[in-house]
């Protein structure tokens, strides 16, 4: 493969932290994301066996359903928050995952895009919950409400970042 222009590895780097993002929102709407891109058929290079026997539409489906069954219990007040443990680490580890495969389907170190689907769900997981912290505290509107507006935008995410 020819080197990638500056640009094109900018654009790589946006999407293996925007993955990631997704994950520190909603940790299973990034690996739902990365599999629809992947049943799609947009990966730049062959997906090694271990991975290409997995990738089909009922996994699709299920990563679809886990993702709508977070966003559905996520709003559930007595959860503790996404920044303590054990949420804290399954958003990082699943923004991990996702980074690293983005960058390899991009033909892009795995471990550049794990560093930066980490840094992705670490940022997005603190920016979320103090986001909504402050929104419930000063407009008075109840925390699980706000939940809402920020599934689609991790939907909206997700789809984005997965279209290139």
């Amino acid at each position: 493969m020819a080197e990638k222009s500056n640009a094109q590895q900018l654009q790589v780097a946006a999407q293996c932290f925007v993955i990631g993002y997704v994950a520190g929102l909603r940790s299973m709407s990034a690996p739902a994301a990365m599999m629809n891109y992947l049943v799609e058929g947009r990966s730049e290079q062959p997906l090694p066996d271990f991975l290409k026997r997995r990738v089909n539409d009922k996994t699709r489906q299920n990563l679809y359903y886990a993702a709508l069954g977070e966003m559905t219990v996520e709003k559930i007040s007595a959860l503790p928050p996404r920044t303590h443990q054990p949420g804290m680490g399954i958003r990082c580890t699943s923004g991990t995952a996702c980074g690293a495969l983005m960058a390899y389907t991009k033909s892009a170190s795995p471990l550049y895009g794990a560093a930066l689907g980490f840094a992705g769900a670490f940022v997005a997981s603190h920016m979320g919950y103090a986001a909504r912290q402050w929104i419930s505290d000063n407009l008075h509107i109840h925390i699980s409400l706000l939940g809402i507006p920020e599934d689609v935008l991790t939907a909206a995410l997700g789809i984005v970042v997965t279209a290139q």
